[in-house]
């Protein structure tokens, strides 16, 4: 019986591949299984339709046990047309399920993928995979007949139709996808019914060998959620908010891919959270700033080319030492780059990309689900150590889904704000290094804080060389001290014996892991530490990389983290790097290192 199956869906920008693949990820979690996903789809509105690319697509795996990505090679392939099979046919296995829209295959979707006339693909792909002709437009008009729409809106249903098969060859639910489909397209019919025609095709056509049963997966109880990075990255703001008890600004300009978090805040509607969609990046991060001097948490969000409009105002929260969050979802570059691709290569400008002497703590989330904590981590530390903090997502992580217990609120880390006592001078540090935080109106509280340097307890302006000089060591020392936050140090894996560590950071993690597991059942002894971390390091990750002989990197850019910890430690290191703008899959990582 198989444990687990990938899926890889494919079609134009509006064929609904993005929709289909969330109702059935969905529908599989609430089935009982594990699932990951891959989202890869063009940057633009909406690209030539039947083109290359112009392909959109989603893969899926879904398991009856513990899984941290979404496969490599896929055991089933859906294509709506032909340009979608020529550029995902390489990631079907030898001997796969091919499940092909036969209307997507004829001249014209020929000519669009830029094929030659008369060639059949379909008749070449037998050779390599099993093929199931699907009649996706003959079946949808006709399961739609009675509605007597244009074929236009008619053929808009037709993933649903789509969604009927995969979930009668998959085991899932039916009963409860119905319920969803009621439940959301409760104004339009079409799906429904579309859906219906689809599980009544597969069960009419008893294809036992295309249908794949999944016990269902053992998990700890509790409430789930399907959730994706962006998703949980605006659900841990709001817990944050809730835990700290001040009112919270987000303020943000749309980019490409740190836009959903505000979408889905503006969903949401959060106690304690205020929206504002600024006019350009820096309106939108010195907005933040604003709301923490008056007493509030600011939070901004962007990308690459916005991280670096957003870096004089980040120099201006570490010289007034406010706390504010910048979440970084990063994306190909640079400029406009790959924007709708992942990348990790924003590691550099989030350690070192702003003028002066101006640290500040960055950390990384690893995943999905864990982009929920990586937040609520995040404004911890701003507040508690009254600095900014920058939190890398990236691409892949914000579209990615997966499973997430919902948390009770007993559970969730206190936030505690400094003091805010009238009478403390404005730079006055406590045992950490830490100002107060006083709000203006403050009864008795007056004080001046600003761009100009502060002269050390009074914030009044200072040119004294001497007074910088101590104000640049109180402002990185207190950044520094923020380790005492971290909790253990994790390693994700050890080996006794191991003399090779392996160091990743961020949506590296699923594949990675897989890797390392894989590695490990082998007989082949590796450690793996998985870095949150970014700046400052873990203060006993040192301690534990000098037992090692050999040390690797792997990340998705060209080597920054290598080079960041090469500085610092001056020890030699192997980076495993590439920026594809597509994730790591553990085969791809089995044969990059040995």
């Amino acid at each position: 019986m198989e444990s687990s199956v990938v899926v890889l869906l494919a079609g134009d920008s509006g064929d609904g591949i993005q929709l289909l693949g969330g109702e059935l990820v969905r529908a599989a979690a609430q089935s009982g299984r594990d699932v990951r996903t891959f989202s890869d789809f063009p940057a633009e509105i909406r690209a030539p339709q039947g083109t290359l690319s112009g392909v959109s697509g989603f893969q899926f795996r879904i398991a009856s046990e513990t899984i941290h990505e979404p496969g490599s090679l896929a055991d089933c392939l859906v294509v709506f047309n032909a340009a979608a099979y020529v550029k995902y046919r390489d990631r079907l296995k030898p001997g796969g399920l091919l499940v092909a829209a036969l209307e997507g295959f004829d001249a014209r979707s020929l000519a669009l993928a830029k094929l030659a006339a008369g060639r059949d693909l379909l008749a070449e792909a037998r050779e390599q995979f099993r093929v199931l002709d699907l009649p996706l437009k003959d079946l949808t008009l006709g399961a739609l007949r009675e509605l007597k729409l244009s074929q236009s809106d008619t053929m808009r249903s037709r993933n649903m139709l789509v969604l009927g098969v995969l979930v009668w060859m998959y085991g899932i639910s039916a009963e409860a996808v119905e319920a969803e489909l009621r439940s959301r397209f409760k104004n339009n019919p079409g799906n429904l019914l579309a859906y219906r025609a689809g599980l009544n095709f597969a069960e009419t056509l008893e294809v036992q060998d295309y249908r794949v049963d999944l016990p269902v997966h053992s998990v700890e109880r509790g409430t789930f959620k399907t959730i994706n990075g962006s998703q949980a990255l605006a659900l841990g703001l709001a817990a944050a908010a809730h835990q700290l008890g001040r009112p919270m600004l987000y303020a943000s300009y749309p980019i490409t891919p740190a836009s959903e978090i505000l979408h889905e805040l503006a969903r949401l509607q959060p106690q304690f959270i205020t929206l504002f969609q600024a006019e350009d990046e820096i309106a939108a991060v010195t907005s933040a700033i604003g709301a923490s001097f008056a007493g509030g948490i600011g939070v901004t969000a962007s990308s690459g080319p916005g991280l670096s409009l957003k870096s004089e105002g980040l120099g201006l929260a570490v010289m007034t030492e406010l706390p504010l969050v910048l979440i970084a979802v990063q994306r190909g570059g640079p400029s406009t780059g790959l924007p709708t691709k992942t990348e990790q290569s924003d590691l550099t400008q989030a350690l070192h990309g702003r003028h002066g002497e101006a640290p500040l703590p960055v950390l990384a989330a690893r995943s999905s689900a864990d982009a929920f904590d990586a937040a609520i981590l995040a404004t911890k530390i701003a507040v508690e150590c009254m600095t900014p903090v920058i939190l890398l997502s990236d691409a892949y992580i914000a579209g990615s889904a997966q499973p997430w217990r919902i948390p009770e609120v007993g559970e969730l880390p206190a936030i505690t704000a400094p003091s805010a006592r009238a009478s403390d001078l404005p730079y006055a540090r406590d045992a950490h290094g830490v100002r107060p935080w006083v709000a203006p109106g403050t009864a008795g509280g007056a004080h001046r804080i600003g761009g100009l340097e502060g002269e050390v307890d009074t914030g009044r302006i200072s040119y004294d060389p001497e007074n910088h000089q101590a104000m640049v060591k109180a402002r990185a020392a207190k950044v520094d001290a923020a380790t005492r936050l971290y909790g253990p140090l994790e390693v994700v894996q050890r080996c006794p014996g191991a003399d090779t560590l392996v160091l990743a950071w961020g949506s590296t993690y699923g594949a990675v892991r897989s890797d390392m597991e894989r590695r490990s059942a082998a007989g082949q002894k590796v450690d793996y530490i998985h870095l949150r971390h970014l700046h400052p390091l873990h203060p006993e990750l040192k301690k534990q990389v000098d037992r090692y002989r050999r040390i690797i990197v792997i990340e998705m850019n060209e080597g920054q983290l290598a080079q960041h910890l090469q500085g610092l430690w001056a020890i030699p290191l192997e980076s495993v790097c590439k920026t594809t703008g597509q994730p790591f899959n553990p085969d791809e990582l089995a044969e990059l290192w040995n």
